[in-house]
């Protein structure tokens, strides 16, 4: 049952995106292969780890969290020497942060187009590797090997413009300008 579910949602989300048509075959043959099933549900981990990372890397908030235990001293509490007035209550320290510039966005998304995208590729590449040396192991015709591998090829390349598709949107989010 979780393989129709699973089968039926890459078919949904394919359809979705309107890929080309190979990919939709190549979804419609993946629902009784187990190695692909098994490659999609990797990836889809992985694009969801991808998301995680595009959400921290394109926040413009900080988590202050990390900082708790950082001693900050203050003379008079009053003003300090960054030009920045604090402002106490309770435990909480509101400190007014100047608005981000244009060129730091952008080299946020430029970064996150190099580094995030290249690193979501590999880790593709590595599942695509691992999936499809499984199934040349356990595969005794070489029609079937031939035809999971290029189901595993088709399936990683539409994960990576899946991933590509995301940080274009996110980029462009990031690099309007805010009011």
């Amino acid at each position: 049952m979780t393989e129709g579910v699973l089968s039926s949602t890459l078919l949904r989300d394919l359809r979705d995106e309107q890929q080309s048509s190979s990919v939709l075959h190549s979804a419609v043959a993946a629902a009784e292969n187990t190695f692909v099933q098994g490659a999609l549900k990797e990836m889809k981990d992985v694009e969801v780890i991808l998301g995680e990372e595009l959400a921290k890397h394109f926040s413009l908030q900080v988590d202050l969290r990390v900082y708790e235990d950082l001693m900050v001293k203050l003379e008079k509490g009053d003003k300090s020497y960054l030009n920045v007035t604090p402002q106490h209550e309770g435990v909480v320290l509101y400190l007014p942060v100047p608005r981000m510039t244009r060129e730091r966005r952008e080299q946020l998304a430029h970064d996150a187009k190099g580094k995030i995208f290249n690193e979501y590729k590999k880790a593709l590449n590595d599942i695509y590797v691992r999936f499809e040396k499984k199934s040349s192991q356990s595969s005794t015709k070489p029609d079937e090997e031939r035809h999971t591998r290029q189901l595993l090829l088709d399936l990683k390349h539409a994960m990576e413009t899946k991933g590509a598709d995301l940080i274009e949107t996110k980029r462009k989010e990031l690099l309007t300008e805010m009011a």
